[in-house]
């Protein structure tokens, strides 16, 4: 029995002519903004970063920081409770990974976001 080949060469031949009548790739209009200045380090991603990360997201949505770009408050407690129940999440997933100092820091961010949030929410 013969083997069947399929010849496939004609793939390669019509990517060459759509790139032909393409033109060269043109470079991007605008030149891209770097998002941090040279002058500073990398960031070092850590959990004591991801936890500060978190609780200020939670109390921007909270109000109790202004949006960046309005420098307005902005209020959201589903968004608010949403973030802290992810800090929650944390703490029980990493329960006994935990230096002392992390534990303490979330705990201890918890505790004030959720007096927070308790604080703001409306009363059943």
């Amino acid at each position: 029995m013969t083997e069947k080949r399929v010849d496939e060469s004609w793939k390669e031949e019509v990517q060459r002519e759509k790139v032909k009548e393409q033109g060269p790739e043109k470079p991007p209009s605008g030149k891209a903004r770097t998002a941090q200045p040279s002058g500073f380090p990398p960031m070092q991603a850590s959990f004591g970063t991801l936890l500060a990360e978190l609780a200020m997201q939670a109390s921007l949505f909270l109000g109790e920081i202004p949006d960046p770009e309005t420098n307005e408050p902005i209020e959201d407690l589903n968004r608010a409770k949403y973030l802290i129940d992810e800090l929650g999440i944390l703490e029980q997933k990493t329960a006994g990974n935990l230096t002392p100092d992390e534990a303490q820091a979330l705990k201890s961010i918890l505790y004030e976001l959720r007096m927070k949030y308790i604080r703001k929410a409306p009363k059943p």
